[in-house]
């Protein structure tokens, strides 16, 4: 008898329910752990009394804890079983995030915060992307994009939410709704019934068309000839050029309200840009996934990285409020490049041994990107007293990543999807 059946689940229940998990995780690891954290910014900065630069560091913290923690998931996920591994994960971002709200010490405020990242990457991108991959060759693209759409999302709507538990309530209080809210989410991922591997339970990878198939998702060495390799090699030097301008462009959001400004708008006005932007996060997300089912992820990944340069140009050019309004929407395709296509890319360029040994470096560079940039970005102003020179570099980042991107060869004896 397969495990499904013993759990009482049927088998495309659990499809549903790896999705479910992922989707949840993903609006943990990044909508509430990174796109919230500026709520607590100003709040720490009166109760502390310390600088905001001081303060805003817990996030590079929490980023850097992130990033480094990707290098020992892949290995501690494929040898304990994967929701213990969450199990425990989510209690220690629980009590690091408690813990949080509770010190008045800056620099004990740091250890947490560091800690809190290195925990979260074993429900972040790089766990829930071997997921997604051990689970689906059809409509891989969808999946990838509408789960890690999530992360926006969960940004978007949890984002005011803490703010007015802040408000109202204190820091204290924030911090402690915000551990609940990763508990919340996790816990579908933990109590549900699936597995790291399909075959643990019994079932063919979604979307094979035979069984012999269901070997691919073991992560066993690839015979490469000495072209293969070469192609290979180059394949990750592009991949990570791609990934730390892709991230890094991101950063340009951080200072989207200061720019609103500079464009003479009024806060409102300014905020108005903020959440075009958001929105755009969401949906161009979405999209990048289906171009890359319906055609391939280099076309998804070019197109998108296409419409950011056309918003960062409507930037440049300091246009009506209406059509910097549009430049925003569509500049936030930037981060469906950071995240869902930088996996895309990666899961169809290498080959699954390569892939499970090389992304979370990626990963990491990736992450230095955005933490990098976004103070870059804030010197450059400095340096010129306007956001021109900023938005400049950018546009020359943009097209080194498009150039990266059509570089890259899709690897034809790629055994993730």
């Amino acid at each position: 008898m397969r495990n499904r059946q013993k759990f009482g689940f049927s088998e495309n229940g659990t499809y549903v329910s790896v999705v479910i998990a992922a989707s949840l995780m993903m609006a943990g690891s990044l909508g509430l752990n990174m796109n919230t954290a500026g709520v607590f910014i100003l709040p720490l900065v009166e109760s502390m009394e310390i600088a905001v630069a001081s303060v805003s560091f817990h996030v590079t913290l929490i980023t850097l804890g992130g990033a480094l923690g990707g290098f020992i998931v892949p290995g501690l996920i494929r040898r304990f079983d994967f929701r213990q591994v969450l199990l425990i994960a989510t209690l220690i971002t629980v009590a690091m995030t408690y813990l949080m709200g509770q010190t008045n010490d800056i620099y004990w405020f740091y250890v947490f915060s560091f800690v809190r990242g290195i925990v979260t990457s074993f429900f972040n991108v790089i766990a829930v992307q071997e997921l997604i991959n051990r689970w689906f060759i059809k409509h891989h693209g969808v999946i990838t994009s509408l789960v890690l759409s999530f992360s926006g999302v969960a940004g978007a709507v949890l984002s005011p939410l803490l703010t007015q538990v802040v408000a109202h309530y204190g820091i204290e209080v924030g911090y402690t709704v915000q551990a609940l809210l990763f508990l919340l989410l996790n816990l579908p991922g933990i109590l549900l019934p699936y597995s790291l591997d399909p075959r643990d339970r019994g079932m063919r990878i979604y979307g094979e068309e035979s069984a012999s198939e269901v070997v691919k998702t073991e992560v066993a060495p690839t015979a490469l000839n000495l072209s293969q390799r070469k192609t290979v090699n180059w394949n990750i030097v592009h991949l990570l050029v791609f990934s730390f301008i892709g991230t890094a462009l991101t950063g340009l959001y951080q200072h989207l309200n200061s720019m609103g400004n500079e464009f003479g708008m009024n806060p409102a006005q300014a905020s108005l840009l903020v959440s075009l932007c958001m929105i755009g996060n969401i949906v161009f997300k979405l999209i990048i996934g289906w171009l890359s089912d319906m055609k391939n992820p280099i076309f998804a990944s070019v197109s998108m990285l296409g419409l950011t340069l056309i918003g960062l140009f409507i930037f440049w050019t300091d246009a009506n409020f209406s059509l910097l309004y549009f430049g925003s929407l569509i500049f936030g395709a930037v981060f469906s490049i950071s995240n869902v296509g930088r996996n895309l890319l990666a899961v169809n360029s290498l080959p699954a041994d390569t892939f499970t040994r090389v992304f979370p470096t990626i990963n990491f560079v990736a992450s230095i990107g955005g933490a990098i940039m976004i103070s870059v970005y804030g010197a450059l102003y400095d340096y010129a007293q306007s956001y021109q020179l900023a938005i400049i570099v950018s546009i020359v980042m943009t097209i080194i990543g498009v150039i990266s991107t059509v570089l890259i060869k899709l690897h034809p004896l790629k055994t993730n999807k």
